[in-house]
């Protein structure tokens, strides 16, 4: 974690050397995924995000980037009224994003949108389950690592970003609040990893098996800088 973090404070570093503007920013995440199968009881999962920016260019077109700390995932909840039996699972995925993003401003209000890289820090999968509203224990299956030694999921991603914001001058800072949606292009999955292939040998699944990252975000900050 120290490590990833001094890389993104180092690129930042660089980028900054010529920037116009530099800033922060934090807000609230709505995570999700597209998966090449059906996942009965998924939802949305709350999470956040916060990070540093620059931004390079001129005043109605420029380049920003960011370096962010972004909580994604999504939930799973499944209630088999027969049995009063309720599982309730959190799939929580962590990653330090690096996102570069054109931006076009008209007035007060401006668009982004671009590529984003990332690198995941930490996942795991978060499960309770009940029966009649007594817990049933899991042992190792309540908290499971995703980035472990024998997992099937890759910790790097990619995809594009796009989003929409308004930015208003306060004395010698600029504040803005954006809203974002984020797709992954990435195939979380390893299909060459030893986990994945038992999951392919069971019949589960098949080779060509697919999950990608998807959220909505939205965040407020401020600039700094001519």
């Amino acid at each position: 974690m120290k490590k990833l973090s001094l890389l993104a404070i180092a690129i930042m570093m660089v980028f900054s050397v010529n920037a116009q503007k530099f800033g922060a920013k934090v807000g609230a995440n709505f995570a999700g995924m597209m998966s090449s199968q059906e996942i009965p009881g998924s939802k949305m999962a709350p999470g956040m995000n916060v990070g540093v920016l620059t931004e390079l260019g001129l005043d109605m077109i420029g380049l920003r980037i960011e370096a962010n700390f972004s909580q994604k995932g999504f939930n799973i909840f499944n209630e088999v009224e027969a049995g009063n039996m309720i599982t309730d699972s959190k799939v929580n995925y962590e990653y330090i994003e690096i996102p570069i993003l054109a931006k076009v401003k008209l007035g007060p209000l401006y668009a982004v949108a671009g590529p984003y890289f990332a690198i995941a820090i930490k996942g795991n999968i978060e499960t309770e389950y009940t029966v009649a509203g007594v817990a049933v224990p899991l042992g190792d299956l309540a908290d499971m690592d995703l980035f472990g030694d024998n997992t099937m999921y890759k910790k790097t991603d990619f995809g594009i970003a796009a989003g929409l914001g308004a930015q208003f001058g306060l004395g010698p800072l600029n504040a803005f609040a954006e809203a974002r949606a984020t797709i992954g292009l990435a195939n979380m999955y390893d299909s060459e990893s030893d986990a994945y292939k038992a999951f392919e040998a069971s019949g589960l699944y098949t080779d060509d098996e697919h999950l990608e990252n998807m959220i909505f975000s939205i965040s407020v900050g401020i600039l700094l800088g001519k």
